[in-house]
């Protein structure tokens, strides 16, 4: 069963108006549960208004979106954030993360908004998150003293501590050299292959190279990669 189905999406900025914007034009776009894939794209061909789609951040003016068998746009915006909290971890490029919190408290800060966690299952399950990462002994440290990997790995755990379905990677080795991206991208491998579904959006060939499958948005319109063997070997 497909974790996300997109079928012929349309998405429009100011629409209607003398400026408006096609960003997304009859897009479709399958990823089978516990797929890992990529997207890439140029900067303003729609990977990242695409990406606000799936994470149910943004909306869109037609077409379907079904999220593990849920129709997105027949859910309210209370419903969209239940979605968003239980079934979508997001990892973005700049971590955006509180440098003057500790690395477990910026894993907790998901957590608030569950009711069914107490203050020490809340602590366990931060904990079970950053030892999922190998930066449990980091717990205390707080985040402006860590390197752009630990940090970057505190973002993942934030990411994946509600223990969701999907998780959406934005240029998530972006500001990284090159030995810590693979670092990163070892750790999604890792998470997809204990059965997470992840998408990326990545510029780098040598991330996208390393999915199962590719697609290229060019001007708001999405094509998957004939091999994804070529990306790796250009």
């Amino acid at each position: 069963m497909p974790m996300i189905s997109v079928q012929d999406i349309n998405k429009f900025y100011h629409k209607d108006k003398p400026n408006q914007l096609h960003i997304l034009k009859q897009l479709n776009f399958t990823v089978e549960t516990g797929e890992m894939v990529a997207i890439m794209g140029t900067s303003g061909s729609g990977k990242s208004s695409l990406l606000n789609v799936l994470g149910c951040v943004d909306d869109f003016q037609s077409g379907s979106y079904y999220l593990d068998n849920t129709s997105i746009s027949t859910l309210n915006d209370k419903q969209l954030s239940e979605i968003r909290c239980r079934k979508i971890g997001f990892v973005l490029q700049d971590f955006v993360l509180i440098d003057e919190e500790t690395a477990i408290e910026n894993v907790k800060t998901p957590l608030f908004f569950d009711r069914n966690y107490s203050f020490r299952s809340m602590k366990k399950t931060c904990m079970e998150a950053l030892v999922a990462l190998n930066i449990d002994d980091l717990a205390s440290k707080k985040v402006n003293q860590l390197s752009g990997g630990q940090q970057q790995r505190v973002a993942i755990a934030r990411a994946i501590v509600n223990k969701p379905q999907l998780l959406l990677a934005d240029e998530p080795t972006g500001s990284l050299d090159s030995a810590t991206s693979q670092e990163i991208i070892n750790v999604l491998k890792d998470l997809n292959q204990q059965g997470m579904t992840i998408v990326i959006v990545t510029h780098d060939q040598q991330v996208a190279a390393q999915c199962q499958k590719v697609f290229q948005i060019n001007d708001g319109q999405l094509h998957e990669h004939a091999s994804v063997a070529t990306l790796a070997n250009p």
